[in-house]
Parts: C-alpha cells; sequence; structure tokens
C-alpha cells in the first residue's frame, strides 16, 4: 500500500520545518524575500549567455521558455516544483512531499502535462512522500547514491513521535512502497529530461546524499526585479536566512561547512535560489547576510 496522507491544514506548530538549523521565516533572521506572487513562474534562458560548468551552469542550448509551478506540500511547507517547457509538454516533478497529489494533479491536468521524471533533492520523508504514486510504473525517481537507501523505508528513520503526529493529523496509518524505478545520481552529473539541462551537484551535511540542482534559466517576472541569470533548486541546503539541520540521523556538521564552502559560495552572485523550504533567495543576498555563510 502506497502511503498517502492528503487533506487536513497543520497549525503553526506543525507547519514549521524541523529539519531547518532556524524557522528560516523568521523577521529577525537576514534573508531577501522575493514574491513570486500566484500562479505558475515563467523561466526564460537570459539571452545567449553561455554558462561555466565549474559554477554549476550547463554550457548547450537551452529552450526559451520554461514553465515552472510551485506550491507547498500539506506538513512542513516543503516546496514542490514543477518544471517544463512549456503547457502539453513532458515535466520534471521536484521533491513531491505530504499530501501533495491532489493539487499536482490538478497542475497537471491543467497544464497538460506528463511527468518523465520525479528528482528528489535528498532522503526526508517531507520531499518524498509522494514519491511511489507520483511516479507511478514507469516514471524514474532520481536520487544521489548516498542517499538511495533511504527510499528502502523512510518511515522507519523518523522519530516515532513525529510519525504518530502525522497519523493523528491526517487520521490514517502511514506505510510504505519504494519506486519501482530508481535512478542514482553523483556530483556533477549532467541530465537532460524533459527537454531540460540540469546539473547535480553534491552537497551533503544535512544527509549524506543532498544534492542542488542547477539550470540556466530564472522565472521572466523576477529577472528585473534581482537581476538573476541562473537558477539552483537548493533543496534543504540553503535557505533565506539559514540552512538545513546537520543534527538528524545521517547529517554531518562539517560535511555541512564544507558543502557550504566549496559548493554553495562558489556560485555566481546572480543565481536566484529555490529553496526546499520558505522564501526564494539570491546567492549574492544570502553571501552577505546568512549567517551560516560567514567566515567559511
Amino acid at each position: 500500500m502506497t502511503m498517502t496522507l492528503s487533506g487536513g491544514v497543520l497549525g503553526p506548530r506543525q507547519q514549521c520545518n524541523p529539519w531547518s538549523t532556524t524557522v528560516h521565516d523568521n523577521p529577525g533572521v537576514p534573508g531577501r524575500r522575493v514574491s513570486l506572487g500566484k500562479g505558475p513562474m515563467i523561466l526564460r534562458t537570459p539571452g545567449s549567455r553561455l554558462h561555466d560548468g565549474s559554477t554549476g551552469r550547463i554550457p548547450g542550448r537551452y529552450p526559451q521558455v520554461v514553465l515552472t509551478i510551485s506550491f507547498p506540500a500539506a506538513a512542513f511547507a516543503t516546496n514542490c516544483y514543477v518544471l517544463a517547457t512549456g503547457p502539453g509538454e513532458e515535466c520534471l516533478v521536484v521533491d513531491p512531499g505530504i499530501g501533495v497529489e491532489p493539487q499536482l494533479q490538478g497542475v497537471l491536468t491543467e497544464h497538460r502535462l506528463r511527468p518523465t521524471a520525479v528528482l528528489l533533492t535528498h532522503g526526508h520523508v517531507d520531499h518524498l512522500y509522494s514519491v511511489t504514486p507520483v511516479c507511478g510504473g514507469d516514471t524514474a525517481a532520481y536520487i544521489h547514491e548516498d542517499d538511495r537507501y533511504r527510499l528502502d523505508d523512510p518511515i522507519a528513520l523518523l522519530d516515532r513521535g513525529l510519525v504518530a503526529m502525522l497519523e493523528q493529523q491526517f487520521g490514517q496509518q502511514a506505510t510504505w512502497k519504494p519506486p519501482e524505478r530508481v535512478v542514482t545520481v553523483r556530483d556533477r552529473d549532467t541530465l537532460a529530461l524533459a527537454g531540460l539541462d540540469l546539473t547535480v551537484l553534491h552537497a551533503p551535511g544535512h544527509t549524506e546524499g543532498s544534492v542542488m540542482f542547477t539550470l540556466p534559466t530564472v522565472p521572466d517576472q523576477l529577472r528585473e526585479q534581482t537581476g538573476a541569470t541562473a537558477t539552483c533548486v537548493s533543496g534543504d541546503v540553503l535557505f533565506a536566512g539559514s540552512i538545513g539541520r546537520s543534527d538528524l540521523p545521517g547529517g554531518d556538521p562539517a560535511a555541512m561547512e564544507r558543502s557550504l564552502r566549496d559548493v554553495v559560495l562558489p556560485l555566481p552572485d546572480d543565481m536566484l535560489v529555490l529553496p526546499g523550504h520558505g522564501a526564494v533567495t539570491m546567492i549574492a543576498h544570502e553571501r552577505a547576510s546568512n549567517p551560516y555563510l560567514q567566515n567559511l
């Protein structure tokens, strides 16, 4: 039986992100808040600019328009992203969390999209809860090889009190069935999926196999507002004003520090960050104000 916890609205205490080092939407925490507004985000390739792979950007040519839709899961406000070259095309689903299926199905139907892959930034249950029903029997889930084991039974890795809280909230027992097709990725792999090209950046610390996905596109409505020329889907590595926790099983504070220093900080200032929780931000702003990126 596939684990499906749908519906319900979590209260303020339950909406906090237990995988974050701090509550990233605390007004006292520095972090640029960039409003995406409502509805889908339209991404465009910035001119004829060529991108250097050493900064997480990929050489080559890309679709002129990319449709991106973002919405929060029913628990922990995990950001789920849908990426496509346009309506009626294949798409990528990134981090389908708890209870996303009804809203995701509505998005796919409205825009006539067909999932061709599910990308997982890491193996925590709030980011992959719905991976099996979203994948079905044909669509593959992509995850870093070091987090592959988490797909066997992520519920067993959770604190039992957290499981009990979720079961009480959604009124049913949590069970798990792994996705049928799994593809493991490594650092600096390039993925050509659904007409899009992405680079995998391995950034352990939150989990052993945490990754970020970069692509040379930026929401069209944010280009003038932010000056961004590329995008990073950062998972729980980097938030606006904060970072992911490194004190959970599989976390490693030293590895997180190395990831921040050697993977995050080398990213270009004009890169937009779409995090696993909370508000959109920019690398330039995080470099200047995020307390966890200082003095590395």
